[in-house]
């Protein structure tokens, strides 16, 4: 099998391709017309002076190249991509990795886009009948009719597991009219929107409480509210991988730029140092520390590789992405420790040790940045008051901050 490569921003140019040999290895090979031009879509593994077609060279991380690794579904389409293949009689165990990224079709974050050279149109519009449902759910909420939103979850396949499915919706302005991203007015807004499937867990308000509160603690975030049928808070976070114009940045996360598997977590040290030496900007790794400062105090202990990203422009202008997926969680893999370490560890982290990361990063006013940080995490009462949240609830996630 064998995908093309294309970046999809403000126009479509071809990157290079993926191809599958016949025992199985993965191979990415750059166009030679991309490569003549500045775009570092990957600079640590697939720097644009690579020559000919080149495997992963680190099979820990996985057969693709982190670029691509990217793009693969998370849990929730996963599950949604397996249905589809099993109905057809086909086990999951025979799909293949180029398979699921030719699946991916053009519904995904970031700026990359993956056109098969063989025929997947029967999933795609499948996929595209299954969005269309979610789309009419999702319109169902604006109208209040938050049962219509749960049938048609279940109906999809996208409902068990505890977690919350999510999908990319366009918004007109009012917020009474939802589009498939897509095909959208140039007016609508570009939202991910998160369902709430157990309204007693009050995930939504928790997670736009935590918005609000990582604001005030002056990290940078993108805009977020609550879609309310009936008493039930789902959660929307606007898109940040598109631009004014609505053209599409370049995504890519700290685990697949620096091919960091989940289960070996980060430290925070050393995603300060990507930060600055990508993006150039002083102030890239001071936003870096400061949401260090912040999950330590706010216990998002599941701040793993893949919950930090940078973003490019079409001029190939690296960023630090807003802070994303900010909200009371534990991480999974170990229970009592974090994803992301301070200074090596991993638990019971104290401000000397923050203050050492700032000292060894050479972090400016790490003293006002911690003030700054439990300042805000302080006013969670109010925060949680503005939302709405319960008021157990409430006490209970306050139980889980931390204080120097």
């Amino acid at each position: 099998m064998e995908l093309e490569i294309h970046w999809a921003g403000s126009g479509l140019e071809r990157i290079g391709r993926l191809y599958q040999d016949a025992s199985g290895a993965i191979y990415f090979e750059y166009d030679p017309e991309w490569q003549t031009g500045q775009r570092e879509l990957s600079p640590l593994y697939l720097p644009l002076s690579l020559t000919g077609a080149v495997r992963s060279s680190t099979p820990h991380f996985g057969e693709l190249h982190g670029l691509f690794q990217d793009a693969l579904p998370d849990w929730w389409g996963e599950r949604l991509m397996q249905k589809f293949f099993e109905e057809r009689g086909i086990p999951w165990n025979r799909v293949s990795t180029l398979r699921k990224l030719a699946c991916q079709g053009t519904r995904k974050m970031g700026a990359l886009q993956f056109l098969p050279s063989l025929d997947d149109d029967v999933y795609a519009e499948q996929m595209f009948l299954e969005i269309t449902a979610l789309v009419e759910a999702a319109r169902a909420i604006l109208r209040g009719d938050s049962s219509t939103v749960l049938s048609e979850l279940m109906r999809t396949g996208m409902s068990p597991g505890g977690a919350q499915p999510k999908v990319l919706l366009a918004i007109s302005p009012d917020f009474r009219e939802i589009s498939l991203d897509d095909a959208a007015p140039a007016d609508y807004g570009h939202w991910l929107v998160k369902f709430e499937m157990e309204p007693v867990l009050q995930e939504g308000r928790i997670e736009a409480a935590y918005a609000a509160m990582a604001r005030a603690a002056g990290i940078t975030m993108a805009e977020t509210r609550l879609l309310e049928p009936e008493g039930v808070a789902h959660f929307a976070s606007r898109r940040f991988d598109r631009n004014k114009q609505q053209g599409r940045l370049h995504l890519h996360s700290y685990s697949g730029l620096t091919h960091t598997p989940l289960r070996d977590g980060l430290e925070y040290g050393e995603l300060i140092a990507v930060a600055r030496s990508l993006t150039q900007q002083q102030h890239a790794a001071e936003e870096i520390f400061r949401r260090a400062v912040f999950h330590v105090l706010a216990a998002n202990d599941d701040d793993h590789g893949r919950n930090h990203a940078f973003l490019m422009d079409e001029k190939g202008v690296w960023s630090v992405a807003p802070a994303f997926d900010v909200t009371l969680a534990s991480y999974p893999l170990a229970t009592g420790f974090r994803a992301a370490r301070v200074m090596g560890k991993a638990a019971e982290i104290s401000k000397k040790d923050i203050l050492r990361l700032a000292l060894e990063n050479d972090i400016r006013k790490p003293e006002e940045i911690i003030e700054q940080v439990q300042s805000a995490i302080a006013e969670w009462p109010r925060f949680a008051n503005e939302v709405e949240l319960s008021k157990s609830n409430a006490v209970l996630v306050q139980a889980q901050h931390r204080r120097w």
